[in-house]
């Protein structure tokens, strides 16, 4: 009797902790590829991030990267310095090969400060230009 009752202890307690672990488990689905601009070449450094999570990486030197999304029905966002930002659903596909625009931005309308860029009418500074006749026109000591 006092066997029975520990064998069916025994089969309850495997039966939860497998039924606890298939709770936890996680569907990770492996995706790949490239990321190129409208022309063809490679974008380096171009961040490819799951949507709504913190799961990213960063494109290699050719455009390749690797990460695991939570499941095939995420959506990858791309962004880079230079380039329009893009989303794109994954749709169980292993391999995404993307390309993504670059944008045409005049210089007059962006401010770089040491560590990020913002639109000039953003600027809440003193903002300083000087042109080439002012620099020729004082004189140099050495």
């Amino acid at each position: 009797m006092k066997k029975n009752l520990l064998i069916k202890r025994a089969w309850l307690f495997f039966a939860m902790l497998l039924f606890s672990s298939l709770s936890f488990a996680q569907n990770n689905f492996k995706v790949t590829g490239k990321v190129t601009d409208e022309t063809g070449k490679p974008v380096q450094a171009a961040t490819v991030q799951v949507k709504g999570t913190s799961i990213g990486t960063v494109t290699a030197a050719d455009g390749s990267y690797s990460l695991m999304a939570p499941s095939g029905t995420s959506s990858l966002v791309i962004t880079s310095i230079g380039y329009t930002e893009q989303e794109v659903a994954i749709n169980n596909k292993s391999e995404m090969n993307i390309s993504i625009e670059s944008t045409a931005s005049s210089l007059l309308d962006v401010v770089v400060i040491g560590y990020t860029t913002i639109k000039k009418k953003d600027v809440t500074g003193a903002v300083a230009g000087i042109n080439q006749k002012d620099i020729r026109s004082r004189p140099v000591d050495n």
